[in-house]
């Protein structure tokens, strides 16, 4: 069905392409779960919520926003 010369060319990259898939996986899990800076993130998306001090630090424009003197009314 398809030509040998393409067979040939796609053994390898589909092979490489699974490698790094799989790293990339696994990277993604670690840094999700077992990162020291992930851990309040993944409560955030668990419970909803995040430490106030954590999300000042982070996403420190938006507390601004929400929280902080510009709050808008």
């Amino acid at each position: 069905l398809f030509a040998p010369g393409l067979v040939r060319i796609a053994y390898p990259i589909h092979d490489i392409a699974m490698v790094l898939s799989t790293f990339m996986v696994c990277m993604h899990g670690y840094l999700g779960s077992f990162h020291p800076g992930s851990g309040e993130s993944f409560w955030g998306m668990w419970k909803g919520t995040v430490r106030a001090d954590w999300a000042k630090h982070h996403h420190a424009i938006w507390y601004e926003e929400t929280y902080g003197e510009k709050k808008a009314e």
